[in-house]
């Protein structure tokens, strides 16, 4: 609909960028990192979709600083990267949430953990504030929508791999459970999380595509929605569930929005009803949610929320540090089972990374001053998405077509905003590339498209950016900017390529270790290469804990106790896992100092009962009587 102050996704502007180099950076972005992986590397699919998100958002950023430092030829006036009215909005989300981190990390302990999360934190305020200034929301509308193509090759793996179709064989020999479903996310959790987001867009989308757009939009909403369901995530189907919802609310008029509930009702039966092992989870979660069983209806999360109460009572002012809460996790649980408060035993991993929760774990990691800049992003961006559904009412009595694109804008935008808020409320989209980076194309697309409602057409139609200025200074600014902007994207690029490199290294050395001590011996030459490569990760990496304990393992191997006791020391440092504590138990049960390995068993066996059952015979019952753990056989 042609309106002043932009066309939504649906009108024809351009940016301050240029259509060309930015556009298509941003659509590598878009489609790309979903499906990126490194096969050779020991985290395959997490880290290669951080690292080239970041790329790629930095490189988008660089591109629009450079557009915006050249200018635009004859024009003699300041672009509108620096000039638009949007760079406010993302300003205001964007420097609160710095400065907590930041309050944070000048009093963390945690060096390691924070320099990455702040560099992480600082990669994605970047990218929301070149994409929110110098990109229209018709730019930005675009790739947004175009979450559906890897979102249908995403669902499409999923469902191939729920029916038996295993040609990936990336589940480990766990095919046949929930986690053999995880497609190219790596993750099921992952997987729905973002097919949620994708599908709620395609949705708004749906009023402003016509032809055959609109019936492949509709078979990539089809296949998605199956792949949520197969996924057997329950707060996926239910952000699914409700952005529908919403969505449909928004799109069809008030006296038919009814059907809107109706409708997503009787979807969401459908799919439980069509996929049998969703069907069988929501009886189970039923019938324990009514029997009371808070902690097994939520899977075990109010582990991870206890945790993160725990940490931020303990340090409200400035949190644990960002990054922190997985070192900090385990001593939490410590002092809550010291309390008597419950865990739950079905994990397969008992360490929380994640508090599953984002609030909360905003909360634990930068305290109070995280705790309330959160809830002001929330309310920009809250305030952003009520402008876009006053359009509605105020696009009621223009034409159709202006009425029809704001109540696509505004169903965008609530859907959206619904889809994040329950995905935040029980896991932790902002944590990972495959879910954060659409997050923030959202909020860029949403902080622009209410800047552009909000100006009046008297300030220029189209691209909003044309709040123009004059004069030397801006351009001079503008160019000091590309320039930090470039070496902040050489940077990351040495960064990235050493914590790839890092990965890889340690996987190997993983991987043939394993491979040869299946057969029965190890050679000694191999251990002492893989420890060389080992010390070459943790120089390209220091705050990964994994390559601590391998080279811990490989000292083990050596039958040099008291280097591996060292390393895993090291280790607990960064991250104390129980599985570590155990291993530190073994290095000191060889060299003779059995209480100690007794205390590091305990430790273990407190924190993940099931390694009690690795305890050897002589320390069982000791281990067993520190511990209190109960109804655990030994083997």
């Amino acid at each position: 609909g042609k309106r002043a102050g932009g066309k939504g996704t649906g009108g024809k502007t351009s940016g301050a960028g240029g259509p060309g180099l930015v556009d298509g950076l941003l659509w590598l972005l878009v489609v790309l990192v979903p499906l990126v992986l490194l096969p050779g590397a020991r985290d395959a699919f997490a880290l290669p979709k951080l690292m080239l998100a970041e790329w790629l958002g930095l490189a988008t950023a660089v591109a629009l600083a450079g557009a915006a430092a050249l200018g635009r030829r004859g024009a003699g006036r300041a672009p509108g990267l620096w000039s638009h009215p949007a760079r406010g909005p993302a300003l205001m989300v964007v420097l609160p949430l710095l400065a907590a981190a930041a309050v944070s990390w000048a009093f963390t302990g945690h060096r390691a953990h924070a320099a990455g999360a702040m560099a992480d934190l600082a990669i994605a305020g970047v990218v929301l504030t070149a994409w929110t200034a110098g990109m229209s929301s018709h730019r930005l509308g675009r790739p947004l929508v175009g979450l559906l193509v890897p979102g249908a090759l995403l669902a499409l793996v999923a469902v191939l791999q729920f029916h038996g179709f295993h040609v990936l064989g990336f589940s480990g020999g766990e095919e046949t459970t929930r986690m053999g479903v995880t497609s190219l996310a790596g993750n099921p959790g992952h997987l729905g999380g973002f097919l949620a987001l994708a599908l709620v867009v395609g949705q708004a989308a749906l009023p402003r595509l016509g032809g055959w757009r609109r019936a492949a939009a509709v078979a990539a909403l089809v296949l998605g929605a199956y792949g949520v369901a197969v996924s057997l995530t329950l707060t996926s189907v239910l952000a699914l569930l409700l952005g529908s919802a919403v969505v449909w609310w928004t799109l069809l008029p008030p006296g038919r929005a009814g059907l809107a509930l109706a409708g997503v009702a009787v979807a969401g039966l459908v799919l439980v009803l069509a996929v049998t092992p969703l069907r069988e989870r929501v009886q189970g979660l039923v019938v324990q949610g009514g029997d009371g069983q808070l902690n097994v209806l939520l899977s075990g999360r109010l582990d991870g929320w206890r945790g993160a109460l725990w940490m931020f009572e303990a340090e409200p002012t400035t949190g644990v540090g960002p990054g922190a809460y997985v070192t900090e996790f385990n001593e939490a649980k410590l002092a809550l089972l010291d309390q008597g408060v419950p865990f739950y035993r079905q994990h397969v991993s008992p360490t929380f990374a994640n508090a599953h929760q984002e609030l909360l774990e905003v909360a634990a990691e930068w305290g109070v001053p995280g705790l309330a800049a959160a809830l002001w992003v929330f309310w920009v961006l809250l305030s952003a998405v009520r402008r876009l559904g006053r359009e509605v009412r105020e696009a009621g009595v223009g034409p159709p077509e202006r009425a029809v694109a704001a109540r696509s804008d505004a169903a965008l935008a609530r859907g959206g905003l619904a889809v994040l808020l329950v995905l935040a409320f029980a896991h932790f989209p902002f944590r990972i590339a495959i879910t954060a980076y659409p997050a923030l194309l959202w909020a860029a697309w949403l902080l622009r498209r209410a800047t552009e409602v909000g100006i009046d057409s008297a300030a220029g139609s189209g691209e909003a950016a044309a709040v123009r200025g004059r004069g030397g200074l801006a351009r001079a600014v503008a160019v000091g900017v590309a320039l930090l902007l470039v070496a902040a994207l050489a940077l990351h690029t040495l960064r990235a390529r050493n914590l790839l490199r890092a990965s890889s290294i340690l996987n190997t050395a993983e991987r043939t270790t394993i491979q040869l001590a299946a057969r029965g011996q190890v050679p000694p030459t191999l251990l002492w290469r893989n420890l060389e490569m080992l010390r070459q990760a943790e120089e390209l990496a220091p705050a990964s804990v994994g390559v601590l304990v391998a080279q811990a393992g490989q000292h083990l191997l050596l039958e040099r106790p008291e280097e591996a006791a060292r390393d895993y020391r090291r280790a607990l440092e960064l991250e104390p896992r129980p599985e570590t504590w155990f291993n530190l138990g073994r290095a000191q049960w060889t060299m003779g100092e059995r209480e100690a390995a007794l205390e590091s068993w305990v430790t273990a066996c407190r924190l993940d009962s099931k390694l009690l059952r690795q305890v050897p015979a002589e320390a069982r019952g000791p281990v067993r009587r520190g511990t209190l753990v109960d109804g655990i056989a030994a083997p």
